[in-house]
């Protein structure tokens, strides 16, 4: 059994496109479970005129808002699927989507815990997003990475963190089926992350499991000025350039799901790449924060530099060292990964 899971908040815009996508799966074994949280909007009038013809959508209504990766838990902890199929409000897949990732999976001989497919990018509007829309189709990712591959490993992901750390090459939630017994292993998305918390999240189960890759579209994921992404890259600055890439970095050092790395590259050369990438990370926003002059930038970084530790004083080392150990521990990262 298959839960399309559909978090919802104030989605009524692009809801029932999103809807007619879950409803006309050719899968036949589904259920469609959405979780709203809280919505002000026409959202809920419209999920309850479907569920009037549709029996396999189950609601749920928060009555006081998660946020959106609390809603996404909610939604993982609430299917009653063996698989989680995530679909957000703005997005659309293709009718046999859920069908054809089902069928990848038992292709293998062993069957691996999750599989994603390819996806698209289309802006619904003008403005800044539309540049932001056009820059991200210019990007690489996985399946243009590794275009003959169809299954990665966890030596794969060690790899693949090596050489694009902190940019997403794997796709969003959408492009994904996930078993359940993955987030009993790994546990449930980081509620901590403010925009990287899907690419964590892959980090941490592809280190950890084997993932196929189908390559086909069938997912198209929707980039419009009122969706999550630009909201965070317009309000939550900090946390969309520098902070969000600190918290992932410490999650490498320290997270006993992670140990995986640390271990197969070594612990002392693990130490000293993480905090050189964590050291980066810290200086530039030192760097950024005196540039904008702003006291509420400066009480955001003092507050961050509570939630991780020495992130104050890495800030504070000299550029000049920093390129050296980075550009010496990532040699020596490079010739341990690609050895494995």
């Amino acid at each position: 059994m298959v839960t399309i899971c559909i978090p919802t908040f104030n989605g009524a815009a692009f809801l029932q496109e999103c809807l007619d996508c879950a409803i006309q799966q050719t899968y036949p074994n589904l259920e469609i479970l959405i979780v709203d949280d809280d919505s002000t909007d026409e959202t809920i009038k419209i999920i309850k005129e479907n569920i009037q013809n549709e029996q396999r959508i189950r609601l749920l209504q928060n009555n006081v808002r998660l946020g959106l990766v609390g809603n996404w838990n909610k939604c993982i902890e609430n299917a009653k699927g063996e698989w989680i199929k995530f679909l957000f409000q703005d997005d659309i897949m293709a009718d046999n989507c859920v069908e054809k990732l089902i069928d990848h999976i038992l292709k293998h001989p062993s069957p691996p815990m999750a599989a994603f497919c390819q996806r698209e990018f289309f802006y619904d509007g003008e403005g800044s997003g539309c540049d932001f829309s056009k820059k991200m189709k210019r990007r690489k990712f996985i399946w243009d990475i590794y275009p003959e591959k169809t299954l990665f490993q966890p030596k794969d992901t060690l790899r693949i963190f090596q050489q694009w750390k902190r940019h997403n090459v794997f796709g969003e939630p959408t492009s994904y089926i996930i078993n359940k017994d993955v987030f009993s292993a790994i546990g449930l998305f980081d509620n901590a992350f403010q925009h990287i918390c899907d690419l964590e999240f892959w980090y941490r189960m592809g280190i950890n499991f084997s993932v196929a890759m189908l390559p086909e579209t069938l997912v198209k994921f929707r980039l419009h000025n009122h969706s999550t992404t630009s909201f965070n890259r317009e309000n939550k600055y900090l946390d969309f350039k520098y902070f969000d890439s600190i918290r992932l970095y410490d999650k490498f050092l320290n997270n006993i799901h992670f140990q995986s790395f640390r271990g197969q590259v070594g612990p002392t050369l693990a130490k000293k790449y993480l905090r050189s990438l964590l050291a980066i990370a810290a200086r530039r926003a030192r760097i950024d924060i005196a540039k904008k002059n702003d006291a509420s930038w400066r009480e955001a970084f003092t507050r961050f530099s509570s939630e991780v530790e020495d992130v104050e004083k890495l800030s504070r080392t000299p550029y000049l060292l920093l390129a050296v150990k980075f550009s010496l521990f990532s040699v020596l990262i490079k010739l341990k990964c690609f050895a494995l």
